[in-house]
């Protein structure tokens, strides 16, 4: 059924008016909730060999506590959980698809506040509620290795992925809008949550600061720049305020 379902797809996608669009929209009708689990499954099974996990339970339980205050304040397609990797040099966090987030220690190392860490959540979450993941995955690796993931049969292709995020702490490329819509849903999502939005301001003011670090430079190939986003987040948290 599966099968004859994609051939159907690829015959109405064809029309499109180019390839990504027709990617995403491959994803978006083929890549189900519980494909996405199953893709995540195989990614976090694969990261458990190239990245290292934070050992003390309590920073964990950190990252999950406010992950877990976000998480009900949204209806998300999968379940969510939040992880701490332990790597300093790395400011930077992520989600892959099945719903796990994970933040690594440099990023909270750099934050003074709950609220500073809750932004840069509420940002990977709403990549995770706005499902642009399967759509990456079919982006970076095409439609039927996509659905091959799913079903167990291309762990070379997770393989590959998991490697570059081991290299550069990026998942998988997001475009500009991608960040900027994440920024977007992210910023109420903390506000909701109880969380100063404004936190999100004061990190990326010291992330502008760190200026052309190596780790800074990876983010910047496919983020937004700092002053972009923190003009954004003022402009969003000051309409924020005023319909309150």
């Amino acid at each position: 059924m599966r099968r004859s379902t994609v051939a159907l797809a690829v015959v109405a996608l064809a029309a499109c008016a180019t390839v990504e669009k027709g990617e995403r929209a491959a994803a978006n009708v083929l890549i189900s909730p519980s494909d996405e689990i199953a893709m995540g499954k195989q990614f976090k099974e694969e990261m458990g060999k190239e990245l290292k996990l934070h050992k003390d339970p309590k920073v964990q339980d950190y990252v999950q506590d406010i992950g877990n205050k976000m998480a009900k304040r949204v209806k998300s397609p999968v379940p969510l959980h939040f992880h701490v990797i332990d790597d300093d040099k790395t400011v930077n966090a992520f989600a892959i698809p099945g719903g796990d987030i994970y933040v690594f220690t440099g990023l909270l190392k750099l934050a003074d506040d709950d609220s500073e860490v809750a932004c840069f959540l509420g940002h990977e979450i709403s990549h995770v509620t706005q499902r642009p993941l399967a759509q990456k995955v079919v982006e970076q690796v095409g439609l039927q290795t996509a659905l091959d993931i799913a079903v167990g049969k291309n762990s070379g292709a997770v393989k590959q992925i998991v490697a570059g995020l081991a290299a550069n702490g990026a998942m998988l490329k997001f475009s500009r809008d991608d960040e900027r819509d994440a920024d977007e849903h992210g910023l109420p999502l903390c506000n909701a949550a109880g969380y100063d939005p404004n936190g999100f301001v004061r990190m990326f003011k010291k992330i502008k600061a760190l200026g052309s670090s190596p780790e800074i430079l990876a983010m910047l190939q496919d983020h937004p720049l700092p002053q972009e986003r923190i003009q954004t987040a003022q402009a969003k948290i000051g309409s924020m305020k005023n319909k309150g």
